[in-house]
């Protein structure tokens, strides 16, 4: 037993998913950011924690940087989740091609504004 949630691309798509937590990593050594006068300025990063909305047992979760520009930007190689995509055959397909699935799957969502409106709550 792998503990995988198997799911086609087209099942991964169309999945609602709802945000359970968001929070700032610690700023020991914050890296620093371009802002928008070429200045440096501290990043603010952190990550964020997602389920499946209609089935709850899928798990996503990201970390995610706030530039100096103010934008709120997705680690592509920060992506932690328990869906393995399958083919047509039901075959998995592997991390890689799972990844870039979840990544499209967060791209529909409005992620960034969920996420800024939970750091200003807590």
């Amino acid at each position: 037993m792998d503990y995988y949630v198997r799911l086609s691309a087209a099942a991964l798509l169309s999945l609602p998913l709802a945000h359970v937590e968001s929070a700032v990593d610690s700023d020991d050594g914050a890296p620093l950011c371009q802002g928008e006068s070429a200045s440096l300025l501290p990043c603010i990063r952190g990550y964020t924690e997602w389920v499946g909305l209609t089935q709850s047992q899928v798990s996503i979760g990201w970390d995610w940087t706030l530039t100096g520009a103010g934008e709120l930007t997705l680690d592509r190689h920060s992506i932690r989740t328990n869906v393995m995509l399958v083919d047509e055959q039901g075959t998995d397909c592997g991390q890689q091609l799972t990844v870039e699935a979840v990544i499209r799957a967060i791209a529909r969502c409005d992620w960034q504004a969920v996420v800024l409106g939970a750091l200003r709550v807590t």
